[in-house]
């Protein structure tokens, strides 16, 4: 995947390191909050990436931007030339993200440095359901979201940072569609899971 969502208290250093370390910048980072006029900018840039064996990069904040201009991101996150071009999204709370946007974005977790809280309180549960889910534990999967004690803002994010901390990209793929969910319940979520298992 070649959108990637950074989140947390360090997001805007993360996505500029990751972006200068695996390719150059097209342009210096799009600071938020990002107009109407700026995104289409960034879309046209998006539309013709670089030339050459060096990827290109963009890197851009959604602090305090409108779903409007976020909705003028979803076709480049999706549809970009993917070998020539990463798209970087920063922003410093996950929540103030429309789901079409995050199920579009692999989603990377940026703690503050030292933080104490970097590991999240369910880890050892959300690593749990996720073996449940590659082994096609179903019941096993449904079981854990139902009965667990964590919001499920709070077991989205402990899936988020294994997925993160371990690179799985091809579970994140298949995990989109959860995410593209707008704030479910756990039940709502389990029910999706069972979809999700059918496909």
């Amino acid at each position: 995947m070649s959108s990637i969502l950074f989140y947390g208290h360090s997001s805007k250093a993360k996505a500029v390191e990751h972006a200068q370390s695996k390719g150059r910048l097209l342009a210096e980072p799009f600071e938020p909050p990002i107009k109407v006029d700026t995104a289409r900018e960034i879309v046209r840039l998006a539309s013709a990436p670089p030339i050459g064996s060096k990827k290109g990069m963009i890197v851009l904040g959604l602090d305090k931007a409108t779903d409007k201009v976020m909705d003028t991101f979803l076709k480049t996150l999706e549809d970009h030339d993917s070998d020539k071009l990463d798209v970087c999204v920063w922003v410093s709370d996950i929540g103030s993200v429309i789901p079409t946007v995050k199920s579009r974005c692999f989603q990377v977790w940026c703690n503050a440095e030292h933080e104490e809280d970097k590991i999240p309180e369910n880890l050892d549960e959300c690593e749990q359901l996720l073996r449940n889910m590659e082994n096609d534990y179903l019941a096993e999967s449904i079981s854990t979201i139902l009965k667990t004690k964590s919001s499920v803002d709070d077991l989205l994010k402990g899936i988020t940072y294994c997925l993160t901390k371990n690179r799985d990209m091809e579970m994140w793929q298949r995990l989109r569609p959860l995410y593209a969910l707008n704030r479910p319940t756990k039940l709502e979520l389990a029910v999706a899971l069972f979809d999700w298992s059918g496909e």
